[in-house]
């Protein structure tokens, strides 16, 4: 079974046409609600059509801090000072909403194109601002059905429950844990399927998906036998499907099932899944890490631009993102794991995977979902570094998944989990 992607940032774009075309935009100051790409997209569109972006806004203080310090602290010392100067009057500041708007002003319009929109509006509501006269909904992300019509396809079967989901997410994890130790591979749970074996020896209560990570000999080990077997899992990963993977990081997927993902600005039809994202060596100087790094993000940007700044697809395109995720794929794999004191991986915790090599350097077992899996040695380290205080939980507004999925079992395939326990 083939992977395929469609990107939908047309709708997005269609809808701020309208707010175009309805005057709603015209002599206003636009704020984009939510440092994401959805946003940085509603930029780009916005300023091609003549119109300038004011400020984001976001609750993340740690999403501000990098935007910001990227502008103020990084960049002056990465780039030419020409190029700084070109750069700053493209680039915005970040603010917190009460910062920045706090105090009421009528002529200020607030766009969102985010999962969590209900949240947001009241929240600006709770400052005076009005749905449909400041604040405005860009794109829905639960609507995935009346955007994209009937998502069942001709070899859909039964739509599957989130607890089959799981079930078969699991079959996956155990059979990866049984090809690695198979063949003496490395691999460790990570992100919230960490924090889940930690915190619930199981799924966070509101997640719906698991992540592993390896030391990159070892992920590409992986990813060879697998694809090579071509039996009842396979990989979609950067190395076998330039033209149709966006991500740096690979998925184990079922061949018997049928999952459309909606993951901005990408939907994604492909089967139930698991993401394993390779760990990468950084360079032996401290001074020379930060450069290394703010080149990875850089290269990435471009990458997805590709992506996010075209509607239609064309040749020039196509060619211009196999090249940069060619250059990209190269660059992560210039410095071995393990010959550095540091390592990182490419997830949406940026910064926050630079970690020191040692947390990797053995393994314990912990409980997961009623078996026992590899998490690094130093997991209390790269928790702290990725949720602070790990074991106490969110606010209530924010348990809730970052996903938006259907899936189907293929026609004529019945559930047969748990074979390997």
């Amino acid at each position: 079974m083939g992977i395929k992607i469609e990107v939908m940032n047309k709708f997005m774009f269609e809808n701020i046409e309208k707010l175009m075309r309805s005057g709603k935009l015209e002599h206003k100051k636009i704020v984009l609600f939510g440092l994401n790409t959805s946003s940085y997209a509603a930029k780009n569109f916005l300023e091609k059509k003549g119109y300038g972006v004011y400020a984001y806004i976001d609750n993340d203080a740690r999403k501000r801090d990098e935007v910001n310090g990227l502008l103020e602290d990084i960049l002056p010392h990465q780039v030419s000072e020409s190029d700084y100067r070109q750069l700053k009057e493209r680039m915005l500041l970040a603010y917190s909403p009460e910062d920045l708007l706090s105090n009421f002003h009528a002529d200020t319009v607030i766009l969102i194109a985010s999962k969590y929109y209900a949240q947001m509006c009241r929240q600006l509501e709770g400052m005076g601002y009005q749905e449909g006269k400041q604040i405005f909904k860009t794109m829905d992300f639960y609507a995935m059905e009346e955007i994209f019509g009937n998502l069942a396809t001709s070899e859909c079967g039964q739509e599957m429950t989130v607890e089959e989901v799981k079930g078969c997410q699991m079959d996956i994890l155990r059979y990866v844990r049984k090809v690695c130790q198979e063949n003496k591979l490395r691999y460790y749970l990570c992100a919230g399927t960490l924090l889940g074996a930690v915190r619930h020896k199981g799924y966070i209560p509101w997640d719906d998906d698991i992540d592993i990570t390896m030391p990159y000999p070892d992920y590409r080990k992986l990813l060879d036998l697998i694809y090579r077997e071509n039996g009842h899992y396979q990989v979609w990963s950067p190395y076998y499907d330039k033209e149709k993977c966006f991500c740096l990081f690979s998925r184990v997927f079922s061949q018997d099932t049928v999952m459309k993902v909606w993951e901005y600005p990408f939907l994604i039809t492909g089967g139930v899944s698991i993401d394993v994202f390779p760990l990468f060596g950084l360079p032996d100087r401290e001074e020379e890490v930060v450069p290394f790094y703010s080149k990875t993000r850089r290269l990435q940007e471009k990458f997805i631009s590709t992506y996010i700044e075209c509607v239609e697809e064309d040749k020039g395109t196509i060619t211009r993102r196999i090249n940069l995720q060619e250059e990209l794929l190269s660059h992560l794999e210039k410095y071995e794991f393990g010959k550095s004191p540091q390592v990182f991986s490419v997830t949406k915790y940026k910064e926050r995977e630079i970690l020191p090599v040692s947390i990797y350097e053995d393994s314990v077992e912990m409980e997961f979902e009623g078996g026992f899996f590899s998490v690094p040695q130093g997991y209390d380290i790269y928790l702290k570094a990725l949720y602070g205080d790990y074991m106490e939980l969110p606010p209530e507004w924010q348990r809730n998944t970052d996903h938006n999925f259907k899936a189907f079992w293929k026609n004529g395939v019945e559930s047969d989990q748990g074979e390997m326990q």
